[in-house]
């Protein structure tokens, strides 16, 4: 993206705008926002989204029609339906996170390990994306508003593709994972301020998973 200035350089010294997605089980995508400046902060990122608004917005209005809180199987407690994310986002009441303090219990490694089961489908759908698109190979000599068409365009390419065979043979090559070209991820976040009422919904689901 030659010409556009400081504003794109993010923290591995590239120009690039930021693509934040909600994956379901099936590696689809099902929510895209793209278009934030590479140099924004971790925790600007999911605050400038429109991502943020929909999902962490008014209770009243739920966008996105999320199921009430529930009791997990075999608990009392209430808690709700969480979005599964890694550690350059918060720790949210309904953005659910990793433990990454130095010194881990058992039981939290377990919840860990649990967790990264499920991000690993996100990460599978990012890496089918950047190896499907060859235009994710090399930098894109283009400017901002055209690459955030481009990026959408690929994204319903990618959701229209997705459970085909060609995507099971994307997943199963020994190179796969590392194969993700132009796409970065976040700066993983130190901040590791959280509500209390987050903490205890992460340790709710980690006595679940024990």
């Amino acid at each position: 993206m030659p010409g556009i200035g400081s504003p794109y350089y993010n923290y591995s010294g590239t120009q690039s705008i930021v693509m934040v997605a909600m994956v379901d089980a099936n590696h689809r995508f099902t929510y895209v926002d793209v278009g934030c400046k590479g140099h924004v902060s971790d925790g600007g990122i999911l605050q400038d989204s429109t991502f943020s608004s929909t999902l962490f917005g008014d209770s009243d209005t739920n966008k996105l029609n999320i199921p009430c809180p529930t009791p997990l199987p075999g608990r009392d407690r209430h808690v709700p339906f969480v979005v599964v994310g890694d550690n350059a986002f918060p720790l949210l009441t309904n953005l659910m996170k990793p433990f990454n303090t130095p010194a881990l219990s058992s039981d939290q490694k377990l919840f860990n390990d649990r967790l990264s089961h499920v991000q690993c489908v996100s990460e599978n759908a990012f890496s089918i994306f950047a190896h499907r698109f060859r235009v994710f190979r090399n930098p894109i000599k283009l400017c901002p508003s055209k690459i955030k068409k481009i990026v959408l365009s690929a994204s319903v390419l990618h959701n229209y593709l997705a459970g085909t065979a060609d995507t099971d043979e994307l997943i199963d090559k020994p190179e796969f994972k590392e194969d993700r070209y132009g796409i970065i991820p976040l700066q993983q976040n130190c901040n590791n301020h959280s509500t209390t009422a987050a903490r205890d919904i992460r340790d709710e689901m980690m006595a679940y998973c024990h």
